[in-house]
């Protein structure tokens, strides 16, 4: 089976959230924040900035669990440079692909 990631780059910094990783509060805590659930939010592919930090947040909030979305939030602005994979997992696949040492 296929496994769900997302990848989040931020300013060089990349961050991998994957779907087994979240729970039923993960979800509703990311839908007081942001206003969306989580996949209603991936499927809009709008990622503003209260997305891509609600995202950042759930992710980095597993290690850091006094990390608020405020202070993620915080950090970003429209200088910030942002990249989002949905399919981040096709990537690795297909650049080692063509490789026979792969």
């Amino acid at each position: 089976m296929t496994e769900s990631l997302i990848s989040i780059t931020v300013d060089g910094t990349e961050h991998l959230l994957r779907a087994r990783d979240l729970s039923a509060i993960d979800a509703q805590d990311f839908r007081a924040k942001v206003g969306l659930g989580i996949q209603e939010a991936v499927r809009s592919l709008d990622f503003d900035l209260d997305r891509v930090a609600g995202f950042v947040w759930l992710i980095r909030r597993r290690t850091d669990r006094g990390l608020t979305y405020e202070s993620v939030a915080r950090s970003l602005n429209y200088d910030t440079e942002v990249v989002v994979d949905l399919n981040p997992a096709a990537k690795v696949t297909s650049e080692g692909a063509g490789d026979p040492e792969a």
